[in-house]
């Protein structure tokens, strides 16, 4: 006679901190991935991770709560602490309609030059849903991501590098990918360097020759450079 054969158990994935919406964290609890509510010491939502992905620490804003946060500086000490936490990646979720700026006295282009800066100078990538259903979605997804339950079918580019043409355009578009590198700063590491590849063996020391690389910046792309890719 054959032992039954139990049923794996459920991994449970989400902390939520005590701060967030009743009405979010009974949706996570009924969607079988909240394990617990705690105060956190970072971000409103901790998504653990048994796959080969890092954990995730997301920091839930309404509009409301972003463009208040702006405005007292807590968004940097809060983008900050979730960067020195190396052990997760930080993600910024955006939740409701901009369209409140127009009552808010806000200009659009503060708002944007906020999120470029988030995304491309903090390197915090940024997720914006419609409403609390929209972000229970995402937390779902996201922890169903980390248990290995899904997985992309296939690998989508992040950027656009043109692979045939103009041969500077394709040059230029490859050290437009370092981080914090825009399309002016890779024509100055490139006329400094001579080429992309000179560009890439150049160490920390050389790089900051070149105006606009700072010390932290030489380090970001050294980071990337040569870190192994998981």
């Amino acid at each position: 006679m054959h032992e039954a054969q139990l049923p794996a158990p459920v991994v449970l994935m989400i902390v939520a901190d005590s701060n967030e919406p009743k009405d979010i964290v009974g949706s996570l609890r009924e969607a079988g991935v909240l394990q617990e509510v705690r105060d956190l010491p970072f971000g409103d939502y901790w998504i653990e991770s048994t796959t080969n992905l890092k954990p995730l620490v997301v920091e839930r804003k309404t509009v409301d709560d972003l463009l208040k946060s702006l405005r007292e500086r807590r968004i940097f000490d809060q983008l900050r602490a979730m960067k020195e936490f190396c052990d997760a990646e930080p993600r910024l979720l955006i939740e409701g309609d901009f369209y409140v700026l127009k009552f808010r006295n806000w200009a659009d282009r503060s708002v944007q030059s906020l999120l470029w800066s988030i995304e491309n100078e903090w390197n915090v990538q940024i997720t914006h849903t419609r409403n609390k259903g929209w972000t229970v979605g995402w937390l779902v997804r996201w922890a169903k991501q980390r248990m290995g339950f899904e997985r992309p079918k296939r690998v989508h580019p992040v950027r656009y590098v043109p692979k045939a043409g103009d041969l500077r355009a394709i040059q230029r578009g490859l050290v437009e990918g370092l981080p914090a590198v825009s399309g002016e700063l890779a024509e100055r590491l490139l006329r400094h360097f001579g080429s992309p590849l000179a560009v890439f063996n150049a160490p920390a020391e050389r790089l900051v020759e070149v105006r606009g690389i700072g010390p932290e910046r030489a380090k970001r792309i050294i980071e990337a450079l040569r870190s192994e890719y998981v």
